[in-house]
Protein backbone atom coordinates (compact mmCIF):
# COMPACT_ATOMS: atom_id res chain seq x y z
CA UNK A 1 0.00 0.00 0.00
CA UNK A 2 1.15 3.10 -0.86
CA UNK A 3 2.18 5.95 1.48
CA UNK A 4 -0.84 9.18 1.80
CA UNK A 5 0.15 12.27 0.18
CA UNK A 6 0.34 14.50 3.36
CA UNK A 7 0.39 18.30 3.20
CA UNK A 8 2.28 19.83 5.86
CA UNK A 9 0.57 23.48 6.60
CA UNK A 10 1.93 25.67 9.50
CA UNK A 11 0.26 29.29 9.85
CA UNK A 12 2.71 31.95 10.91
CA UNK A 13 2.22 35.56 10.83
CA UNK A 14 5.31 37.14 13.11
CA UNK A 15 8.30 38.17 11.72
CA UNK A 16 9.95 37.85 14.99
CA UNK A 17 9.16 34.12 15.81
CA UNK A 18 10.78 33.81 12.66
CA UNK A 19 13.41 31.50 14.62
CA UNK A 20 10.75 28.99 16.24
CA UNK A 21 8.88 28.67 12.56
CA UNK A 22 12.11 27.59 10.84
CA UNK A 23 12.82 25.21 13.60
CA UNK A 24 9.45 24.02 12.93
CA UNK A 25 9.78 23.39 9.03
CA UNK A 26 12.97 21.85 9.46
CA UNK A 27 11.60 19.23 12.24
CA UNK A 28 9.12 18.14 9.08
CA UNK A 29 12.33 18.37 6.64
CA UNK A 30 13.33 15.53 8.78
CA UNK A 31 10.72 13.25 8.80
CA UNK A 32 11.15 9.48 8.42
CA UNK A 33 8.72 9.93 5.77
CA UNK A 34 8.83 11.18 1.79
CA UNK A 35 5.10 11.96 0.41
CA UNK A 36 4.87 15.12 1.80
CA UNK A 37 5.13 18.68 1.52
CA UNK A 38 5.13 21.69 3.06
CA UNK A 39 2.97 24.85 3.19
CA UNK A 40 3.75 27.98 4.91
CA UNK A 41 0.86 30.51 4.93
CA UNK A 42 2.48 34.26 5.68
CA UNK A 43 0.54 37.21 6.39
CA UNK A 44 3.31 39.99 5.31
CA UNK A 45 5.79 40.78 2.76
CA UNK A 46 9.04 40.51 5.12
CA UNK A 47 8.18 37.31 6.63
CA UNK A 48 7.31 35.95 2.71
CA UNK A 49 10.21 36.58 2.01
CA UNK A 50 12.49 35.67 4.71
CA UNK A 51 11.01 32.24 4.47
CA UNK A 52 11.66 31.90 0.81
CA UNK A 53 15.21 32.76 1.03
CA UNK A 54 15.64 30.19 3.70
CA UNK A 55 14.10 27.37 1.78
CA UNK A 56 14.63 28.40 -1.47
CA UNK A 57 16.34 25.33 -2.40
CA UNK A 58 13.92 22.95 -1.01
CA UNK A 59 11.18 21.87 -3.60
CA UNK A 60 9.33 20.27 -0.36
CA UNK A 61 8.68 23.99 1.19
CA UNK A 62 6.09 26.72 -0.62
CA UNK A 63 5.08 29.87 0.98
CA UNK A 64 1.46 31.69 0.37
CA UNK A 65 1.27 34.88 1.73
CA UNK A 66 -2.32 36.08 2.13
CA UNK A 67 -4.46 39.20 3.26
CA UNK A 68 -5.83 38.63 6.82
CA UNK A 69 -7.93 41.68 7.51
CA UNK A 70 -9.52 39.63 10.22
CA UNK A 71 -5.93 38.28 11.46
CA UNK A 72 -7.36 35.18 12.53
CA UNK A 73 -5.67 32.01 12.70
CA UNK A 74 -8.54 29.87 11.06
CA UNK A 75 -8.17 31.95 7.89
CA UNK A 76 -4.91 31.00 7.64
CA UNK A 77 -5.66 27.55 8.01
CA UNK A 78 -8.88 27.99 5.54
CA UNK A 79 -6.18 29.20 3.03
CA UNK A 80 -3.92 26.12 3.30
CA UNK A 81 -6.89 23.86 2.58
CA UNK A 82 -7.09 25.73 -0.45
CA UNK A 83 -3.35 25.16 -1.26
CA UNK A 84 -3.22 22.00 -0.53
CA UNK A 85 -2.24 18.91 -2.94
CA UNK A 86 -2.25 15.90 -0.51
CA UNK A 87 -5.10 13.38 0.55
CA UNK A 88 -4.11 14.21 4.53
CA UNK A 89 -4.39 17.99 5.74
CA UNK A 90 -1.87 18.30 8.86
CA UNK A 91 -1.45 21.29 10.57
CA UNK A 92 1.31 22.43 13.29
CA UNK A 93 1.61 25.75 14.93
CA UNK A 94 4.77 27.04 14.08
CA UNK A 95 6.38 27.52 17.39
CA UNK A 96 6.13 23.84 17.70
CA UNK A 97 8.53 21.01 16.26
CA UNK A 98 7.74 17.56 14.76
CA UNK A 99 9.08 14.01 16.60
CA UNK A 100 10.61 12.68 13.30
CA UNK A 101 8.31 9.75 13.50
CA UNK A 102 4.88 12.15 13.13
CA UNK A 103 4.51 11.96 9.90
CA UNK A 104 4.70 8.03 9.80
CA UNK A 105 2.58 7.66 12.80
CA UNK A 106 0.05 9.44 11.38
CA UNK A 107 -0.20 7.64 8.15
CA UNK A 108 -0.49 4.24 9.78
CA UNK A 109 -3.80 5.27 11.95
CA UNK A 110 -5.24 6.35 8.11
CA UNK A 111 -3.54 3.07 6.79
CA UNK A 112 -5.32 0.90 9.06
CA UNK A 113 -9.15 2.28 9.11
CA UNK A 114 -10.30 3.91 5.99
CA UNK A 115 -13.26 5.02 8.13
CA UNK A 116 -10.95 7.45 10.23
CA UNK A 117 -11.52 10.77 9.21
CA UNK A 118 -9.59 12.80 11.48
CA UNK A 119 -6.39 12.31 13.56
CA UNK A 120 -4.80 14.05 16.39
CA UNK A 121 -1.43 13.60 18.25
CA UNK A 122 -0.29 14.39 21.15
CA UNK A 123 1.23 17.82 22.35
CA UNK A 124 4.32 17.77 24.60
CA UNK A 125 5.37 21.21 26.47
CA UNK A 126 9.12 22.57 25.35
CA UNK A 127 9.39 25.08 28.59
CA UNK A 128 11.44 28.04 27.88
CA UNK A 129 10.72 28.46 31.28
CA UNK A 130 9.76 26.39 34.38
CA UNK A 131 6.05 24.86 35.02
CA UNK A 132 4.51 27.66 36.79
CA UNK A 133 3.75 26.18 40.14
CA UNK A 134 0.25 27.87 40.03
CA UNK A 135 -0.51 25.89 36.70
CA UNK A 136 -1.93 22.19 37.49
CA UNK A 137 -1.43 19.16 35.05
CA UNK A 138 -5.25 19.25 34.09
CA UNK A 139 -4.98 22.48 32.88
CA UNK A 140 -1.86 22.36 30.75
CA UNK A 141 -4.98 22.87 27.53
CA UNK A 142 -4.55 26.88 28.35
CA UNK A 143 -0.81 26.32 26.70
CA UNK A 144 -1.59 24.21 24.05
CA UNK A 145 -0.14 20.97 26.07
CA UNK A 146 -1.62 17.26 26.34
CA UNK A 147 -3.57 17.56 29.80
CA UNK A 148 -4.22 15.63 32.94
CA UNK A 149 -7.63 13.69 31.86
CA UNK A 150 -6.96 14.19 28.24
CA UNK A 151 -8.78 10.97 26.55
CA UNK A 152 -6.65 8.15 25.95
CA UNK A 153 -4.76 6.44 22.44
CA UNK A 154 -7.23 5.05 20.64
CA UNK A 155 -9.78 6.46 21.50
CA UNK A 156 -12.87 8.70 18.98
CA UNK A 157 -12.40 12.21 20.49
CA UNK A 158 -14.13 15.72 19.38
CA UNK A 159 -11.23 16.93 18.87
CA UNK A 160 -7.58 17.77 20.14
CA UNK A 161 -5.38 20.72 19.54
CA UNK A 162 -5.09 22.90 16.52
CA UNK A 163 -0.90 22.26 16.91
CA UNK A 164 -1.35 18.70 15.93
CA UNK A 165 -4.08 17.63 14.14
CA UNK A 166 -4.61 16.20 10.67
CA UNK A 167 -7.87 15.42 8.16
CA UNK A 168 -8.77 13.76 5.38
CA UNK A 169 -8.57 17.06 2.85
CA UNK A 170 -11.95 15.31 1.46
CA UNK A 171 -14.06 15.94 4.42
CA UNK A 172 -13.79 19.78 3.44
CA UNK A 173 -15.75 19.51 0.33
CA UNK A 174 -18.82 18.87 2.58
CA UNK A 175 -18.26 20.72 5.81
CA UNK A 176 -16.17 23.38 4.85
CA UNK A 177 -13.55 25.08 6.94
CA UNK A 178 -12.74 26.34 10.19
CA UNK A 179 -15.13 29.00 11.40
CA UNK A 180 -13.59 32.43 10.79
CA UNK A 181 -15.66 33.68 14.14
CA UNK A 182 -13.54 31.59 16.14
CA UNK A 183 -9.83 31.24 16.57
CA UNK A 184 -7.03 33.55 17.76
CA UNK A 185 -6.19 36.52 15.88
CA UNK A 186 -2.55 38.08 16.40
CA UNK A 187 -2.67 37.18 19.56
CA UNK A 188 -6.26 37.45 20.79
CA UNK A 189 -6.67 34.18 22.48
CA UNK A 190 -10.69 33.90 21.77
CA UNK A 191 -10.65 29.47 20.99
CA UNK A 192 -12.63 26.96 19.98
CA UNK A 193 -11.99 26.84 15.98
CA UNK A 194 -11.57 23.25 16.13
CA UNK A 195 -14.17 21.95 18.59
CA UNK A 196 -16.69 23.75 16.52
CA UNK A 197 -15.03 21.98 13.55
CA UNK A 198 -15.05 18.96 15.11
CA UNK A 199 -18.58 18.65 16.18
CA UNK A 200 -19.43 19.46 12.32
CA UNK A 201 -16.97 16.61 11.64
CA UNK A 202 -19.21 14.43 14.20
CA UNK A 203 -22.97 15.56 12.50
CA UNK A 204 -22.05 14.91 9.54
CA UNK A 205 -19.70 11.97 9.68
CA UNK A 206 -20.92 10.05 12.97
CA UNK A 207 -17.40 9.71 14.14
CA UNK A 208 -14.66 12.18 15.12
CA UNK A 209 -10.81 12.16 15.58
CA UNK A 210 -8.63 9.64 16.24
CA UNK A 211 -6.58 10.23 19.11
CA UNK A 212 -2.79 8.83 19.05
CA UNK A 213 0.01 9.27 21.48
CA UNK A 214 2.44 8.05 19.15
CA UNK A 215 2.17 11.22 16.91
CA UNK A 216 4.29 13.14 18.84
CA UNK A 217 5.08 17.27 18.78
CA UNK A 218 6.81 19.29 21.45
CA UNK A 219 5.21 22.79 21.28
CA UNK A 220 7.19 25.46 22.85
CA UNK A 221 5.78 27.68 26.30
CA UNK A 222 7.22 30.94 25.97
CA UNK A 223 8.37 32.62 29.34
CA UNK A 224 5.00 35.10 28.85
CA UNK A 225 2.80 32.08 28.55
CA UNK A 226 3.50 31.19 32.02
CA UNK A 227 2.89 34.32 33.47
CA UNK A 228 -0.14 34.29 35.64
CA UNK A 229 -2.32 37.04 33.60
CA UNK A 230 -1.84 35.53 30.49
CA UNK A 231 -2.87 32.12 31.64
CA UNK A 232 -6.18 34.60 33.35
CA UNK A 233 -7.16 36.00 30.16
CA UNK A 234 -6.68 32.76 28.22
CA UNK A 235 -8.88 31.25 31.09
CA UNK A 236 -11.43 33.81 30.47
CA UNK A 237 -11.64 33.57 26.61
CA UNK A 238 -11.86 29.83 27.41
CA UNK A 239 -15.27 30.63 28.83
CA UNK A 240 -16.78 33.37 26.28
CA UNK A 241 -15.85 30.90 23.35
CA UNK A 242 -17.15 28.07 25.10
CA UNK A 243 -20.69 30.81 25.56
CA UNK A 244 -20.39 31.11 21.88
CA UNK A 245 -20.79 27.38 21.09
CA UNK A 246 -23.73 27.22 23.28
CA UNK A 247 -25.30 29.83 22.30
CA UNK A 248 -24.99 27.23 18.21
CA UNK A 249 -26.17 24.88 20.39
CA UNK A 250 -23.11 23.08 20.44
CA UNK A 251 -23.38 20.06 22.89
CA UNK A 252 -20.69 20.87 25.59
CA UNK A 253 -20.36 17.13 26.71
CA UNK A 254 -16.77 17.04 26.32
CA UNK A 255 -16.30 20.31 28.69
CA UNK A 256 -18.78 18.84 31.32
CA UNK A 257 -16.88 15.56 32.04
CA UNK A 258 -13.60 17.64 32.60
CA UNK A 259 -15.49 19.14 34.98
CA UNK A 260 -16.63 16.36 36.97
CA UNK A 261 -12.92 14.83 36.32
CA UNK A 262 -11.90 18.01 37.99
CA UNK A 263 -13.76 18.09 41.13
CA UNK A 264 -14.81 14.80 41.79
CA UNK A 265 -11.21 13.03 41.33
CA UNK A 266 -8.15 15.72 40.61
CA UNK A 267 -9.15 18.23 43.80
CA UNK A 268 -9.85 15.09 45.94
CA UNK A 269 -5.98 13.64 44.89
CA UNK A 270 -4.85 16.81 45.69
CA UNK A 271 -6.28 17.00 49.18
CA UNK A 272 -5.44 13.56 49.75
CA UNK A 273 -1.68 14.44 49.08
CA UNK A 274 -1.82 17.22 51.49
CA UNK A 275 -3.51 15.18 54.48
CA UNK A 276 -0.57 12.45 53.72
CA UNK A 277 1.95 15.08 53.65
CA UNK A 278 2.93 14.18 49.99
CA UNK A 279 3.88 16.85 47.26
CA UNK A 280 2.50 19.50 49.76
CA UNK A 281 3.92 22.57 47.61
CA UNK A 282 2.46 20.63 44.28
CA UNK A 283 -0.87 20.29 45.54
CA UNK A 284 -1.43 23.17 47.05
CA UNK A 285 -0.74 25.23 44.07
CA UNK A 286 -2.85 22.66 41.75
CA UNK A 287 -5.86 22.99 43.99
CA UNK A 288 -5.14 27.55 43.72
CA UNK A 289 -5.16 26.95 40.33
CA UNK A 290 -7.79 23.93 39.41
CA UNK A 291 -9.85 26.79 42.00
CA UNK A 292 -8.53 30.04 40.34
CA UNK A 293 -8.77 29.09 36.69
CA UNK A 294 -12.13 27.86 36.72
CA UNK A 295 -13.85 30.07 37.95
CA UNK A 296 -12.14 32.39 35.45
CA UNK A 297 -13.71 30.32 32.56
CA UNK A 298 -17.01 30.87 34.14
CA UNK A 299 -16.66 33.96 34.46
CA UNK A 300 -15.96 33.88 30.42
CA UNK A 301 -19.00 31.73 30.05
CA UNK A 302 -21.71 34.24 32.12
CA UNK A 303 -19.63 37.21 30.29
CA UNK A 304 -20.38 35.31 26.71
CA UNK A 305 -23.81 34.57 27.52
CA UNK A 306 -24.82 37.51 28.21
CA UNK A 307 -23.50 39.48 25.54
CA UNK A 308 -25.74 37.72 23.23
CA UNK A 309 -28.90 38.05 25.88
CA UNK A 310 -27.89 41.93 25.12
CA UNK A 311 -28.09 42.55 21.48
Amino acid sequence: MNDLDISVIIPSYDINELNLLKKSIDSILSQKYSNYDIIVITESKDLTDAVESSYNTSPRVSVVQINNESGGVSEARNAGIKQARGDIIAYIDSDAVADENWLQNINKIYQENENIVAVGGNSIANWETNKPWYLPESFLWLVGVTHKGHPDHGEIIRSTFGCNMTFKKSIFDKIGGFSSDLGKSHGFNLQGEEPELGLRIQNEFNTGMYYTKNAIIYHTVEKHQTNLNWLSKRAYLQGVTKAIMSNKKSELQTEEDYLRKLFLLYLPEHIKSIIHRKNIFQSIGSIIGIIWFTLLVGLGFVRGKLSTFFK
